[in-house]
């Protein structure tokens, strides 16, 4: 059996345009697509006998490609989220979930495609196009209520 293709149906969208941006982990045979015109970020599983399943599909708009980036063992999935009430913030995802770990605030307010580099120390760098700046951004468990 060939790889298995997500349909428009199956996103629950009408997909005229798509650009792909995939991450891929080998480590565990995904692969991480976005698909801005659908809103949706979704993980793809390979089977290597029935070809690609879907793991999970999460609504997130973003217009660069995303990082996989691990802190002892615990793959995450980091990427730009474009909202037109709350500008362009950075989304990081458990990769094997899908389930969202953490969220930064506004970072401008305009969508720019820009990346989302890791650095080192659980440092994260995103270029603010419209202030023209770099921002650095290291995500921090929350605060327990």
């Amino acid at each position: 059996m060939g790889p298995r293709h997500l349909s428009s149906h199956e996103l629950n969208h009408e997909v005229a345009f798509t650009i792909l941006t995939p991450a891929n982990a080998l480590f565990c045979q995904r692969v991480y697509v976005a698909d801005w015109k659908a809103e949706r970020l979704v993980c793809l599983e390979l089977d290597p006998r029935q070809g690609f399943n879907t793991k999970w599909i999460q609504p997130q708009k973003m217009f660069c490609f995303s990082s996989l980036c691990a802190d002892s063992g615990h793959w995450q999935v980091v990427s730009t989220h474009y909202d037109s009430n709350h500008g362009e913030q950075v989304v990081w995802r458990d990769a094997a979930t899908g389930v969202e770990a953490a969220r930064s605030a506004c970072l401008d307010p305009q969508f720019n495609g820009s990346n989302v580099g890791p650095g080192s120390d659980g440092r994260f760098y995103y270029l603010a196009q419209s202030y023209r700046a770099i921002v650095e951004l290291t995500p921090v468990p929350a605060p327990q209520q």
